[in-house]
């Protein structure tokens, strides 16, 4: 089996008590092969996914000693096309193996599939993320399995991770302002037309301009490596 597991849905109902749990036509588990996930804080940091087709998701969790993110990047069709979306969780905590925030609770836990025997890591929440499922019977909640995380453009760090500002020191202008302008890319944020960044991004892949204004999205992480970088950037002019 390859190392990502097809994007699952996994309904965990009564509390995981029952004799074997199933996604349909993707994957069963059985209770007696899930168990709590225990390791330090910073093996939980990553993307679980939740969902498949249209309805796929993301859950980013990610932080140092004293900070934990924890966004939620989804897609919805605006009658047009399909755009970006994110919120970003408040007050999230990891304290052992559970996971806090004032939209969702969760465990992180592994589980073993019925088909291969293959552990997964991945993160129980008490309530649907996916969309589709919202509102029916919400008492098992859902499953997301641990991936890799892909975060676009150069400098992904910027939104991972608070910056040094010796490494800041070592890059020049021009990478500084990438850097910086990338974070408020990747939320499609529509540069000006014909200006330097519009430019830039506007020949990268995975951009799409859409949002006039993503400040309410930037996570405090972002936010702080924005000021820190603006700081170099006035140094260095």
């Amino acid at each position: 089996m390859k190392n990502k597991l097809p994007n699952i849905l996994i309904f965990l109902f009564c509390s995981l008590i029952g004799s074997s749990q199933t996604t349909g036509d993707l994957v069963d588990i059985e209770q007696q092969n899930i168990k709590t996930w225990k390791t330090d804080k910073e093996k939980y940091y990553g993307t679980y996914s939740f969902g498949f087709s249209e309805n796929e998701s993301e859950l980013r969790i990610f932080g140092n000693d004293t900070i934990t993110i924890a966004q939620h990047k989804y897609i919805s069709w605006n009658g047009k096309g399909w755009d970006k979306k994110y919120i970003t969780f408040t007050n999230v905590k990891i304290n052992d193996s559970k996971f806090y925030s004032d939209q969702y609770n969760g465990v992180f836990i592994k589980f073993k599939t019925y088909d291969e025997g293959e552990i997964i890591e991945g993160l129980h929440l008490e309530k649907y993320l996916t969309f589709q499922y919202r509102g029916k019977n919400e008492k098992g909640g859902e499953i997301g399995n641990k991936n890799k995380t892909y975060i676009e453009g150069k400098y992904p760090k910027s939104s991972t991770s608070i910056l040094s500002y010796n490494y800041l020191n070592s890059l020049n202008i021009d990478k500084l302002n990438i850097m910086r302008n990338e974070i408020f890319a990747r939320y499609g944020y529509k540069f000006k037309e014909g200006g330097k960044m519009n430019n830039y991004f506007s020949n990268q892949d995975w951009y799409y301009g859409q949002n006039k204004n993503v400040n309410e999205l930037l996570t405090i992480i972002e936010r702080k490596n924005i000021i820190r970088i603006k700081q170099i950037e006035k140094e260095k002019r």
